[in-house]
């Protein structure tokens, strides 16, 4: 009998298992699919029945994940947000200083960015339309730059600022990385000119040469 009751309870355990992964993959494409029509339409346009439609879902399971249309907008810019944050920190996390680490990192970022994501308009449209996540994602995202940066000078680089001036340096090369798409309509331009330049302004403030 206890054999049997184990069974049952493994069986049930991996129904579970099997739900909650499948609810996961229906939140996730949710998400996919919302940053998707935000890439082509912009936040007006991702409307539910859009969303749904392209996530393979019905409108009504919609509520099973999110609250409201808002509610989708809200977590959208942290989802997406964090592919690219994970891609940046693979691509530079061995690298043996600072000039070396952004080097990588604006290289696998454009790349990124030519790989069709939808990041950017769904940064730049969330500042309208769900600007608290707004904020709280570029907090984020210039408290991990910082971390970042005092690692480095631990290690004898950027010997020229403090603390706090380190913050305003996170802001610096990452108002950077937004403003030098301007140099790349759809995103298809070449950017090795631009890689060059974003280095040669990370060599100056990391080596002060």
């Amino acid at each position: 009998m206890s054999d049997e009751t184990g069974t049952g309870g493994e069986t049930r355990k991996r129904v579970r298992r099997s739900r909650a992964e499948r609810a996961h993959e229906n939140r996730e494409a949710l998400l996919n699919a919302a940053a998707d029509v935000v890439g082509e339409s912009g936040y007006e346009g991702a409307t539910i029945v859009e969303v749904t439609r392209r996530a393979g879902l019905s409108p009504g399971s919609f509520y099973q994940y999110f609250e409201s249309r808002e509610d989708l907008f809200h977590q959208l810019l942290p989802a997406v947000g964090e592919k690219l944050l994970a891609v940046l920190a693979q691509s530079s996390h061995d690298a043996p200083d600072a000039v070396e680490s952004e080097a990588r990192a604006i290289r696998a970022y454009f790349d990124f960015l030519r790989s069709g994501s939808p990041i950017m308009r769904v940064f730049r449209e969330a500042e309208i339309y769900a600007p608290d996540t707004h904020a709280a994602y570029l907090d984020d995202v210039l408290d991990r730059y910082q971390r970042n940066l005092l690692r480095r000078k631990e290690a004898g680089e950027f010997a020229a600022f403090d603390r706090d001036e380190l913050m305003a340096v996170a802001l610096l090369l990452t108002t950077a990385r937004v403003e030098f798409m301007r140099f790349m309509p759809q995103g298809t331009a070449d950017s090795d000119w631009i890689e060059t330049v974003f280095v040669k302004i990370v060599r100056q403030l990391a080596r002060g040469d």
